[in-house]
């Protein structure tokens, strides 16, 4: 009986021992599972941060070229018919100022591999998840913003401005792709000063400026996100 209970005893023991060693290694397995997730975040993170930031300046790119565009139409908004500056210089205002079309299409292929990582959740801010969402909002809001303002009014309305009032412009735009086109039409600026010619500058003028607007506040969603992640970083 007692060789009985003193088996018992070891069965027990060695048992107790073996659960003891799973339970070990499912416990360190499980902390180093853990530490590879967070260099996983970590790694992520600053690929997103580092992704941004190219991006804002990508932005600040656009962004002056498309304030020359606004130059070219204010100075165009200023000329008066009888005081006109030459033919060459005309031609560039117009060409700046009315087909000139910028777009912006922002390549996050590291915020769309986070995302799609499964280690979002670990993020220990949640205002890094919350401007993760904001800033898929901005982004949309700016596409949209872009078919309404730039391309949709482009092709309406300044596009056939262009080739009804000033085909020798189109001439010249043919140009640059090899194109020549010989017996060019004298060069007549009077339609820029009619009341479709005035209305048609000030309303492209109030597009490009809403599309900069537009860019900004993208710019200001991208940086509100690279502090939010240089914080989780210890960066901040």
């Amino acid at each position: 009986m007692r060789r009985s209970r003193v088996r018992l005893r070891r069965a027990f023991a060695e048992l107790a021992v073996i659960v003891a060693g799973v339970l070990i290694a499912l416990w360190a397995d499980g902390v180093v599972g853990g530490w590879a997730d967070r260099d996983a975040l970590r790694s992520h993170l600053g690929a997103v941060r580092d992704e941004l930031e190219n991006e804002v300046e990508a932005l600040e790119g656009l962004i002056a070229g498309v304030s020359e565009e606004l130059d070219a139409l204010r100075r165009l908004g200023a000329l008066r018919p009888s005081a006109l500056p030459a033919d060459s210089l005309m031609t560039e205002l117009v060409i700046a100022g009315f087909t000139n079309v910028t777009t912006y299409e922002p390549g996050l292929g590291a915020l769309a591999d986070l995302e799609g990582s499964g280690l979002l959740p670990r993020v220990g801010q949640e205002e890094i998840r919350l401007a993760f969402a904001e800033l898929r909002q901005t982004l949309n809001a700016a596409r949209a913003d872009l078919d309404i303002n730039v391309l949709g009014p482009q092709q309406r309305f300044f596009d056939p401005f262009i080739l009804d009032e000033f085909p020798f412009i189109w001439h010249r735009l043919a140009a640059y792709g090899g194109l020549e086109i010989v017996g060019d039409a004298d060069m007549e600026w009077s339609p820029l000063f009619t009341p479709r010619g005035r209305g048609l500058t000030a309303m492209r003028y109030d597009f490009l400026a809403s599309t900069i607007g537009r860019w900004r506040e993208v710019q200001d969603a991208f940086r509100e996100v690279i502090a939010l992640i240089d914080l989780e970083l210890g960066r901040a």
